[in-house]
């Protein structure tokens, strides 16, 4: 018991770059002692619904452990717990769940209380929300300022620069160098799952551009595939077509991502969709802007219908298509069905068996897609398939002959292609 003890500690001290020594065994036993009863403080404390409390005594059993990862969890579910109590105080909740975001994003049911929280507040407002990061930022909120930004890196690619400078600066002040740290996982990591559904429910989302803002609440079910099964309206919005807006949109986000290796065979979905879409469009403007958001939808189902008869050549046209002209708050819902329609193609050329289809055909399918969204574990297992098809070469320097190919193409497609190459080559040469 000894040595785990001393070995927990100095896993702690190490993450935190503190000089660890010998001497600090004494203490560490002693701290021990006064840890254990403050976390049992705190978990006493939630169990009677005394919940500021048991965040208080949690708080301070976690710092004085050297931010031990159980107690971290401990700590996010007395968040959580207190933030089901602003139920009329979207705020409140919104910076109680942030926080227990922060201290475990793993817990699926955390994760679905923050989508559902930021929904209320900002829907697709993403100016809105930045807005809100940096304020949280100034109100000595880091925590919030975190999980808001990466929300919005997420939505709208890595290289939004304003979230990016809001999340370095709140990680800056809690002496962080990145978030999530990097804590042994025990449970199944949804977050970034369960931001890409998000995002698309936001995208497909079009209500009535007439009347005040209302909310409805859906549920569904995620299968392994990514189909839905059981949807239906929890809160309605008391407005026939409100509510069939709601159920519109998710029909047409659907199919979602697939889930990996070691998920459950389904999860389910609540999502709320309390915004008025329009509300922020000037007067002016407001024509048009619902034209684009109905004329994308329309391309978009057209890129669906294509993808369910395997014509992905088609497919992949109409959702470029679709993100010409749709509105920015469509378009990360958009790239995604693209990524998609991308990794169907390569990988309906990889399954050919009569050896008529190069490689390269194959790869640009995959390194366009990999231009949008580097981090998707089906894409990056899909690329490593079809780089270990080569044979006589290594998966990098298999790349570095495609890029070397197709670097200097001015077709546009190819000069995607050639941008995911090389982020792929820049990433594997470290």
């Amino acid at each position: 018991m000894a040595k785990l003890k001393n070995s927990l500690l100095l896993s702690a001290l190490l993450a935190l770059n503190f000089n660890f020594t010998f001497t600090f065994n004494l203490p560490a036993f002693a701290l021990s002692e006064e840890v254990s009863k403050l976390r049992l403080e705190g978990k006493e404390s939630l169990q009677t619904g005394k919940y500021t409390e048991a965040i208080d005594s949690l708080k301070k059993a976690y710092f004085q452990s050297g931010r031990d990862d159980l107690i971290a969890k401990d700590l996010a579910e007395a968040f959580f717990a207190r933030a089901k109590t602003h139920e009329n105080s979207p705020a409140e909740m919104l910076d109680d769940i942030c926080i227990a975001t922060f201290y475990d994003n793993d817990s699926r049911h955390i994760v679905l209380l923050k989508g559902k929280a930021i929904s209320r507040l900002y829907g697709s407002d993403w100016d809105k929300q930045s807005l809100a990061a940096k304020k949280a930022l100034e109100d000595n909120k880091p925590e919030v300022a975190i999980v808001l930004a990466t929300e919005l890196i997420y939505a709208q690619g890595a290289s939004e620069a304003d979230s990016k400078d809001t999340l370095q600066a709140a990680l800056k002040k809690l002496e962080l160098k990145v978030w999530p740290k990097n804590w042994d996982r025990e449970k199944i990591d949804y977050s970034h799952y369960m931001n890409t559904v998000s995002t698309w429910l936001r995208g497909a989302w079009a209500p009535p551009s007439a009347g005040k803002s209302s909310r409805v609440e859906v549920v569904f079910n995620i299968k392994r595939n990514g189909d839905i099964k059981n949807l239906k309206v929890k809160q309605s919005a008391e407005n026939a077509i409100t509510d069939k807006a709601a159920m519109d949109a998710v029909r047409l986000a659907e199919p979602f991502r697939p889930f990996e290796k070691g998920w459950p065979e389904e999860v389910t979905i609540e999502f709320n969709f309390d915004y008025n879409q329009h509300a922020n469009v000037p007067e002016a403007n407001k024509d048009k802007y619902v034209k684009n958001t109905l004329d994308g939808i329309k391309i978009l189902e057209e890129a669906k219908r294509a993808s369910k008869r395997k014509d992905y050549d088609e497919a992949i046209k109409k959702y470029e298509e679709a993100i010409e002209v749709s509105t920015t708050k469509s378009k990360a819902f958009m790239v995604g069905k693209l990524v998609d329609s991308l990794i169907n193609q390569g990988n309906k050329l990889m399954a050919k068996d009569d050896g008529d289809v190069p490689l390269d055909d194959v790869l640009k399918c995959f390194m366009r897609a990999y231009t949008f969204d580097s981090d998707y574990w089906l894409l990056k297992e899909k690329i490593d398939i079809a780089l270990t098809k080569s044979g006589n070469s290594t998966p990098l320097d298999t790349m570095k002959q495609f890029y070397s190919k197709i670097a200097n193409d001015p077709d546009k497609a190819d000069k995607q292609a050639a941008a995911g190459a090389n982020r792929w080559i820049s990433e594997h040469e470290k």
